[in-house]
């Protein structure tokens, strides 16, 4: 039996071969390599061809039998790799299927996050891998899922387990980057595709967008140009070529002829025109099939161009208050078409410079304020010609600041002895009681539900009582804006002390 100094001895050695395995088959991972796809797109057939990449190890450099055995070395994911690369828009689950063309080994290293120095350094919560043999099990697709638990699948762990090429899904955040390798294990012909699910959002910028040409009502056609279109491909494509088609394996094989800008579109009912973009790389090879659509977007009807002076609402005391301006959309758009939304901005350079208020639904407005309304159509960004606003009419609320008495002290008095200064306090608001009307109410615990009403009106209280005390101060005339105020008055009892005499020697 080992000695426990000797027990350590042996734990320290396997963590300095397995450090030393990691910083071996550590090296800078172009970043480039890794294909961006998303939902949205089309990867063409693929077979992975020799990357020279033959060092990454998705489930760690070494295997734990299923028994009190000595650690077994795993084998890497060959070089016949491709790379794909993910970009979460919205959190959720992320999952990915691979099922290859034929009944044949497929593997796949994911990382989120990566070390792009180093992706062996990964921990397992940021790492999936799977070692499957689908020979020995029938089970040929590998990939995320989420009815599995395990984050690595080796079978030599698992013997007799089921979903053996299937890893746990990642839980991501906006923001997350994975990077996906699909590892074909032998060089054989045969490819595979690739289906990504779960509930989260990918981002899809470097996949192509939708294109929109805003028209008139009467309009049925319009030209899309290819500077509008290129600007953006480019940018993410700097080294691509493109060509565009407008049948898929047109674009994907280079076939047909190829579409020529300006390209004219007819309106199609709101429905979009999809073509293809062909991406190829310096020497003709295919990179990329992107979607794009192209949309004829009529510009929306504005319902008003007034000015609609709303109906006064009670200020916070401060010459500001909380205006709801989604309820007064239906004045200005239809709620026919659920793309048709009115969007405010707080004045007219804001709406000059297109700085419209991302919250509608709470904003804080100041009196007289003249706030812009747009008609926008959010799927397209197509505005009406024509714009209305919204006059904001704000009735001054009662400001009394009674928080100096919040928490004053009065001083008990058994003996009655103590100056009136000692055992009360005069609370004044310092409003006028002409214009306003003063609800006081005293709750003897502050946790009290209820309280006992006042009989005084006044806007000033002399209190010689603890407890919570509430004071509703209401204007007199107008829409009746009102104020309340809770403070609560503390009892203490006076020091306790005696006097005694003391004799001259």
């Amino acid at each position: 039996m080992l000695s426990f100094p000797y027990k350590f001895q042996i734990f320290f050695l396997f963590c300095f071969i397995y450090i030393g395995f990691q910083q071996i088959y550590a090296q800078n991972f172009p970043r480039g390599l890794g294909t961006p796809i998303c939902t949205d797109q089309i990867i063409p057939p693929n077979v992975p061809e020799n990357t020279g990449y033959d060092d990454i190890y998705p489930c760690g450099v070494f295997t734990q039998p299923p028994c009190l055995c000595p650690l077994i070395p795993s084998a890497p994911l060959s070089a016949y790799i491709d790379f794909y690369y993910v970009v979460i828009q919205s959190a959720g689950t992320f999952t990915f299927v691979v099922t290859p063309d034929e009944d044949i080994n497929y593997d796949f290293g994911a990382f989120k996050n990566p070390n792009w120095e180093n992706l062996n350094s990964a921990l397992p919560p940021n790492r999936r891998g799977s070692d499957n043999n689908p020979f020995s099990n029938g089970e040929f697709s590998t990939g995320l899922a989420l009815y599995v638990e395990e984050t690595c699948r080796k079978q030599i762990e698992e013997p007799n387990g089921t979903h053996l090429g299937m890893a746990r899904y990642f839980d991501v955040e906006p923001g997350d980057e994975i990077l996906i390798a699909i590892d074909r294990k032998a060089p054989i012909e045969s490819g595979y595709t690739i289906e990504l699910g779960g509930d989260a959002v990918l981002e899809c910028k470097t996949v192509g967008n939708d294109y929109f040409v805003c028209i008139e009502d009467d309009v049925l056609s319009a030209d899309f140009f290819s500077e509008e279109i290129m600007a953006g491909l480019v940018q993410d494509f700097p080294d691509g070529n493109f060509s565009f088609y407008d049948v898929l394996d047109d674009a994907i094989n280079a076939t047909g002829t190829p579409l020529e800008f300006p390209l004219t579109v007819d309106y199609n009912e709101g429905e979009g025109t999809l073509i293809y973009g062909r991406v190829e790389d310096e020497v003709g090879n295919l990179m990329f099939v992107l979607r794009l659509n192209f949309y004829l977007s009529k510009k929306p009807e504005i319902l008003t161009t007034e000015t609609i002076n709303i109906d006064p609402i009670c200020d916070d005391g401060n010459g500001k208050a909380i205006i709801h301006l989604n309820r007064y959309e239906d004045i200005f758009v239809t709620d026919e078409d659920d793309n048709i939304r009115a969007r405010f901005y707080p004045d007219e350079e804001a709406y000059e410079n297109g700085d419209f208020i991302e919250d509608p639904t709470s904003y804080e407005a100041e009196d007289n304020q003249v706030i812009i309304v747009e008609a926008v159509n959010v799927f397209s960004g197509c505005t009406a010609d024509e714009i209305a606003r919204i006059k904001v009419h704000l009735e001054k609320s009662p400001n009394a600041d009674l928080s100096a008495y919040d928490g004053y002290v009065i001083c008990s008095d058994p003996e009655d002895v103590l100056d009136d200064s000692l055992t009360s306090v005069f609370v004044e608001t310092e409003l006028s009681e002409e214009d306003y009307d003063f609800t006081w109410i005293y709750k003897n615990l502050p946790w009290a539900v209820s309280g006992d009403t006042l009989a005084t009106t006044t806007p000033n209280l002399l209190i010689d009582t603890p407890g919570s005390y509430s004071v509703t101060i209401t204007n007199k005339e107008g829409i009746f804006c009102e104020q309340n105020i809770t403070f609560t008055i503390d009892e203490w009892d006076p020091p306790d002390f005696k006097i005694k005499s003391i004799s001259q020697p």
